[in-house]
């Protein structure tokens, strides 16, 4: 149920729409079944619905509980720089007149990050 919507909205919003094309929805592992117009079909998936709300909401806390004590830590967050060498190298080659995609290769990284490299360089 939680991977179906991304809230009780978003499921109620679903449901209708399925309503409204001749579907319904039928849930096997929690005994839900729209196709009978059931006030307990309904109750109970807008009961489920709102505890996987909830439990994204707690799950989103907890991630970003986590990220602020690491930084708190002092930890490096996202992916690392590259390295000043190979930057250096990468403003050398750009320098030569090498192209993107040869010094992209010859550095180990992808064309964008030659590129970045290369307006950085402009606008310094």
């Amino acid at each position: 149920m939680d991977r179906l919507a991304r809230s009780i909205f978003h499921l109620s919003y679903l449901v209708d729409l399925f309503s409204k094309h001749g579907c319904s929805f039928v849930s096997v592992n929690d005994s839900i079944d729209t196709s009978n117009s059931s006030p307990t079909s309904a109750f109970q998936m807008h009961i489920l619905g709102a505890v996987a709300q909830l439990e994204r909401s707690l799950i989103r806390e907890r991630v970003v509980a986590g990220l602020k004590a690491a930084k708190a830590k002092g930890k490096m967050l996202g992916r690392p720089s590259l390295a000043q060498a190979t930057k250096d190298r990468m403003r050398h080659m750009l320098a030569e007149g090498f192209k993107e995609r040869v010094i992209a290769s010859e550095c180990g990284v992808s064309v964008a990050s030659v590129y970045k490299i290369k307006k950085l360089a402009l606008v310094s």
